[in-house]
């Protein structure tokens, strides 16, 4: 099973659902609902890692727009608003706009958590969870995780169902974890409806079946979850619960990986090297292993150093032009640092 997932929520999501925010503030009642309540409908978990496209800077007048907005931000949220202290707090945790700050963004998430505010409880025990900004505490996480999760956040009924299963900060148990993760699939969620197909697909919590699995992770592919497109894919490569079909199975991997996880890229390149449901194109091989490698994936790294030694000087060259360039267009293929990236600018600046 997958550790807990990071959600990525882009900037200007960010800015026009403070909008919302705001007005809603201006024209609140005293028999308005509860913010609590509401949040565990519609917000999504926060980042706690996220990698800030180097190649795209916003620019000026969005930054300075951004700028405006988080003092407004800051300011709502100064004045005890619940949801504007999530949101503040999602804003250090992302290093958006201001500096990346995880000791900063635990405040607010308490702040935001003591109202009983489930976004913000789900992601301070993630921040307990990963020891981010405050001491790692899984104990303390799992306590984060069920006040979110018995309000019907869904994210949070994922994140205490992965506790269960991998005995983080509680006893190990499969039947708990599974039933959290019905829950959140219950409601929709795409990492809920990847979680319950997984306990399928390996007996964890319910009895192995390959065609269950296959269920729920189409629907999870369905909403564009990476994992789950990865595992459709496979499952048409392989022919596991239905006859092998290579054009559908590059189909699958190719947005998985161009959200930038490693093992659906690794998959993509291997297809493109032996030419499996596509033409064999080493140099777009070489793209893809280079991709997984630049995300630090042990076999990406290990793909490339093997398939390297295959190519001419004139498909490395390329493939390295080419690599660079599909970086700076998608930055969201690459989620970690990138050890490579000087090495690809002088080879860029010589070709």
């Amino acid at each position: 099973m997958n550790p807990i997932r990071a959600i990525f929520v882009g900037i200007w999501e960010l800015i026009f659902g403070f909008r919302k925010l705001l007005a809603k503030s201006k024209q609140k009642k005293s028999g308005a609902r509860d913010d609590a309540d509401k949040a565990a409908e519609t917000q999504k978990p926060v980042v706690v890692r996220i990698v800030r496209p180097r190649h795209a800077p916003a620019p000026d007048m969005q930054a300075s727009e951004a700028e405006r907005e988080l003092q407004k931000l800051r300011a709502l949220a100064e004045s005890g608003n619940a949801e504007a202290q999530f949101r503040l707090g999602a804003c250090y945790a992302n290093g958006q706009v201001v500096a990346m700050d995880y000791g900063e963004a635990v405040k607010w998430f308490e702040r935001s958590a003591k109202q009983g505010f489930a976004p913000a409880e789900n992601s301070l025990g993630i921040c307990h969870a990963n020891g981010q900004g405050i001491g790692k505490d899984p104990a303390r996480a799992v306590t984060w995780f069920r006040k979110a999760a018995e309000k019907g956040y869904a994210a949070a009924q994922v994140s205490l169902g992965i506790c269960y299963q991998n005995g983080d900060g509680i006893q190990r148990d499969h039947a708990a974890a599974f039933a959290w993760y019905l829950k959140a699939a219950g409601q929709g969620d795409a990492m809920g409806e990847f979680s319950v197909g997984a306990c399928y697909h390996n007996g964890y919590g319910a009895g192995v079946d390959e065609l269950e699995a296959m269920g729920w992770y189409y629907k999870a592919a369905g909403k564009g979850l990476a994992e789950a497109e990865y595992e459709v894919g496979l499952a048409h490569e392989k022919g596991i619960g239905w006859p092998v079909n290579l054009e559908t199975a590059i189909a699958w991997y190719r947005p998985a990986a161009e959200q930038g996880l490693p093992i659906a890229q690794v998959a993509l390149g291997n297809c493109f090297e032996k030419g499996r449901g596509v033409e064999k194109d080493f140099v777009e091989a070489y793209v893809w292993f280079g991709l997984a490698a630049k995300n630090l994936d042990a076999r990406g790294m290990a793909e490339l150093d093997r398939f390297t030694t295959r190519l001419t000087p004139h498909q490395l060259s390329e493939g390295r032009v080419r690599l660079l360039a599909f970086v700076r267009a998608n930055p969201a293929v690459v989620l970690r640092e990138n050890p490579l990236e000087d090495e690809e600018e002088e080879t860029e600046a010589v070709s």
